[in-house]
């Protein structure tokens, strides 16, 4: 598994346009999008020394988690189907839409 680590200055700039990567906040959160092939992920990092990676395979509607810690050492991760996750945390379809819905754009 690849692990992303914050960068600054120019290559932070390199990293975005060749991931499409995007950092949500100062949290290191870091959103990187679906490409052909390859699964849409989030990381959760602190200092890059910790972190948990949540991936979606849109193809097997499943979420891959799994994290890492000192740097290198992973953890070994889980599957959770999107319908498990779904009933899970009591997420109901209406729901769903409501929340896409308000992060459109006006």
């Amino acid at each position: 598994m690849t692990k992303w680590r914050v960068l600054e200055g120019d290559s932070a700039e390199v990293l975005r346009e060749l991931t499409g990567a995007y950092r949500m906040s100062d949290n290191n959160i870091h959103i990187i999008p679906s490409r052909p092939g390859q699964p849409a992920r989030i990381d959760f990092s602190t200092y890059n020394s910790a972190g948990i990676t949540i991936e979606f395979v849109k193809s097997r509607k499943q979420f891959e988690v799994s994290g890492w810690f000192d740097g290198m050492v992973g953890i070994e991760g889980g599957t959770l189907s999107l319908g498990e996750f779904c009933k899970a945390f009591g997420i109901t379809p209406g729901a769903v839409v409501t929340a896409l819905q308000e992060e459109q754009p006006e």
